[in-house]
């Protein structure tokens, strides 16, 4: 790797040149091309050999931040969803045993109160 230990005095007169681009750059209010800017996040992905990840555009970093706000809640929602009613199943199965079982004991003792009453007759 070729490493530059001195600007020539051209490449040190440019450097007030690039400076003012890339401010302009970077505090630009222009919308992106979104088609380049997916194509390019996806060729990166490419080399690294990773699948293609899925890309989302929002006008602003507060609509990127709301939109995220509202997955969190989502998810933290249907996580606590998820254990509410995991409970409630787990309470519904031990509810229908209950019952299950009470059926067959009275039905267990009527046949055993049958029996013992026709032994008698």
């Amino acid at each position: 790797m070729l490493l530059i230990e001195k600007l020539t005095p051209e490449q040190e007169a440019l450097i007030p040149v690039y400076r003012e681009k890339w401010r302009q750059i970077a505090l630009s209010t222009e919308r992106i091309d979104r088609e380049k800017a997916a194509d390019a996040v996806n060729a990166v992905y490419k080399i690294l050999g990773c699948d293609e990840p899925q890309i989302v555009f929002f006008d602003s970093p507060y609509a990127a931040l709301e939109e995220f706000i509202v997955q969190l809640e989502k998810s933290i929602f249907n996580q606590e969803a998820y254990i509410i009613e995991e409970k409630i199943l787990v309470s519904q199965r031990k509810e229908i045993r209950f019952q299950i079982i009470s059926k067959k004991l009275a039905i267990l003792l009527k046949q055993e109160f049958l029996s013992k009453l026709r032994d008698e007759l």
